[in-house]
């Protein structure tokens, strides 16, 4: 090749443009690579901050436990500040000096100096003013662990300083994250330039090329060997919809029928796409083949931007793919003469998003609803969500007991189906009252499952394994729970001087407002004699029995604010236990509303629909008869289930407490006045 020709060469307007993107992407490789770095060394600078954070306040509690009244929890506490204050002296010095980091055996990194941003870094330099005197008297501690003013110099020091250590450390580590974000942002501009570039440059190689593909053998070559290497299948298109001579070896694994040259597009998508999408594609190859119609404008109608295809594969099997079709036109001589189609076959990109959008969804649902458990819980008294989660134990292990023990014959099971659901039900209405969703939902799951059951026509021990794992899944989401519990009420413990019956009273009044509130309800509370008073023996029965009392009354008793205001009542409703001694030695315990009383029609009704009862059987009953269906398994006045009521439990829950304690029951109804229920236990506790 001669000095003319090499020039002439160098001129070409292919090498021009290769040259131009190389120098372009080696720019973009570098700001990158700027960027790259810039967030590595972030993320590397935020876990020395986050770790110091964590030392720091494990330091603050060891200087709390110090004078501890226990010699052994204040030696720890000195040896803990042996270890940590040593700690975040070495990593404030990392964060603002540089040098190598170590955050657990064997793993360490190296932090320059110039790494920290400058708003953290500031946030850092505050935060070593404030830690060098604890750090200083902490030294001391350390040097004379028996120096009582020494400690006591440093326990000041702490209280004073705890806020803003802790403030700081998060607005440094804050700061880390934002500039963290920035660069983040910045990378991603830079990709979303480079990958418009890169996307733009191919598309317009491939159209010089395509001018060429008659010139001569060589660049017909040249395209033979892009066409067989390029991950997208391309193609032509002619006026006839007509697949070119020419395509891409990628073409023919999105598209797998063989020979592909001259075979008719639309037809290779029809056993591909449904009906409406194949015509809507012929009137858009129409449009695009029409020079009075601009490309830019139409380029949205495409119909296969993004489509999926249904191939059977080598198995017989229906394979799912996801491809991405696009269309450019390509003139010749000055006259469009074909469409240049590029095929992508975008499968993994789109289940990959599927997988991240179902993480993403699933992500958020567990921090929504462990953020709403924290929100629920830290409203409530501590004392009553602890009592409602000791209570739910003891329901769970009721209903785990019943399952493990049942007999295999088929009467044991029909009886097994009330065992369980029994304490389940109990669960699901306090859960729902005092707001704790995921449980609710849950129990009632296990209700719906049992509700089913009950309708079957024979029953074996199978039936009741979905009952088992749900029931399992239920002591894991209680066991969660327990623990939130557990650490709300160390940061706010409860009163150690109440006594367990005073704090179910407490409990059932929280129960009353929170599941009245959410039925749209007043209600007022009253209890008498609920406390240390009632005896061991029957202070369990007495809680189950009050709960399930308070939620029957408020799901059938006591009505809307609008319909008392109507009646001439007070808007909110009256519960009232009272718990006594009678003086032949027995324990009668009374509960009664102010709401509609029974309504012995809708019993009547409802007993007939059931088959309980005839048309005429219900027409002569006597309340006093019709009151015992309310405590019969399965009958309830509602037709549908709620969270408060509906499946025929509550009542049939007090009927066997007070049975299996020897109690007796009688209750009263005045239409529009209320009802009362009245137990009496015996004066001892039956063997």
């Amino acid at each position: 090749m001669n000095t003319t020709e090499r020039l002439a060469w160098w001129k070409r307007p292919e090498f021009r443009l290769i040259a131009v993107f190389v120098l372009i992407s080696v720019g973009l490789y570098l700001v990158a690579d700027i960027y790259r770095s810039a967030i590595n060394s972030n993320g590397n600078v935020v876990a020395v901050a986050g770790r110091m954070r964590l030392d720091l306040v494990s330091t603050l509690r060891a200087i709390a436990d110090l004078q501890s009244r226990d010699p052994q929890v204040s030696a720890m506490a000195v040896d803990e500040l042996s270890r940590v204050v040593g700690a975040v002296d070495r990593q404030l010095t990392v964060l603002l000096e540089g040098g190598e980091a170590s955050l657990a055996p064997g793993q360490s990194f190296r932090v320059t100096a110039e790494a920290l941003p400058p708003a953290a870094r500031a946030a850092a330099r505050s935060l070593l003013e404030a830690w060098q005197p604890i750090s200083g008297a902490a030294a001391k501690v350390v040097e004379r662990p028996t120096d009582t003013a020494a400690q006591a110099e440093l326990v000041s020091l702490a209280r004073s300083s705890e806020s803003t250590l802790l403030r700081t450390a998060s607005a440094m580590i804050g700061s880390i994250g934002a500039d963290s974000l920035v660069q983040a942002r910045r990378l991603g501009v830079v990709s979303i330039v480079a990958a418009v570039l890169g996307v733009g440059f191919f598309l317009l190689l491939i159209w010089l090329y395509s001018r060429q593909l008659r010139a001569a053998a060589a660049a017909r070559k040249e395209t033979d060997e892009i066409l067989a290497t390029v991950k997208s299948g391309l193609f032509l298109l002619d006026r006839q919809f007509r697949i070119g001579s020419q395509y891409s070896a990628a073409l023919g694994q999105i598209l797998p029928y063989g020979n592909l040259a001259g075979r008719n597009f639309i037809e290779l998508m029809k056993p591909l796409v449904d009906a409406q999408t194949v015509r809507t594609l012929e009137d858009y190859l129409g449009l695009l083949f029409e020079d009075r119609v601009k490309e830019a404008l139409i380029e949205s109608l495409n119909p296969l931007d993004r489509v999926q295809l249904n191939l059977i594969g080598e198995t017989g099997r229906t394979e799912r793919r996801h491809v991405e079709f696009s269309f450019r036109r390509v003139a010749e001589d000055g006259r469009l003469a074909y469409l240049l189609v590029s095929a992508n076959d975008v499968s993994d990109r789109v289940e990959l998003r599927e997988e991240l959008d179902k993480l993403r969804e699933t992500v958020h649902r567990e921090s929504d609803r462990a953020l709403e458990l924290v929100t629920r819980l830290m409203r409530l008294d501590p004392g009553v969500a602890s009592s409602a989660v000791a209570r739910w134990e003891r329901l769970l292990r009721e209903a785990n007991d019943a399952l493990r023990s049942a007999d295999l014959e088929e009467a044991d099971l029909r009886e097994l189906v009330d065992r369980v659901f029994r304490p389940i039900h109990a669960i699901k209405g306090e859960a729902a009252a005092l707001g704790i969703g995921h449980i609710a939902q849950q129990a009632n799951e296990i209700e719906r499952r049992l509700a089913e059951l009950r309708t079957r026509s024979t029953l074996d021990g199978n039936d009741f394994l979905p009952i088992t794992v749900a029931l399992e899944d239920l002591f894991r989401q209680h066991g969660d729970l327990a623990l939130v519990v557990q650490r709300l009420g160390e940061r706010t413990p409860t009163d150690a001087g109440d006594d367990d019956m005073e704090l179910v009273a407490r409990s059932l009044e929280t129960l009353a407002a929170e599941l009245a509130r959410s039925l749209g309800r007043g209600v007022s509370f009253e209890a008498q004699g609920i406390d240390r008073r009632i005896p061991e023996w029957l202070r369990r029965p007495l809680e189950d029995i009050l709960s399930q009392l308070v939620r029957n009354a408020l799901a059938h008793g006591i009505e809307d604010p609008q319909e008392r205001e109507r009646l001439g009542k007070p808007a909110y409703g009256r519960l009232r236990a009272a718990f006594r001694r009678l003086s032949d030695g027995r324990y009668e315990l009374r509960f009664d509303d102010d709401g509609r009383g029974i309504d012995f029609d809708a019993i009547r009704s409802r007993a007939v629909a059931l088959g309980r009862l005839t048309a005429a059987q219900a027409a002569t009953a006597t309340p006093k008869e019709l009151v015992r269906f309310l405590f019969q398994p399965g009958f309830s006045t509602r037709e549908v289930a709620d969270d408060a009521s509906g499946r025929g439990v509550g009542l049939d829950i007090v009927r066997n407490l007070a049975a299996r304690h020897g109690g007796s029951i009688g209750v009263s109804s005045s239409s529009g006045q209320g009802a009362t229920f009245r137990f009496v236990f015996p004066a001892d506790a039956p063997a």
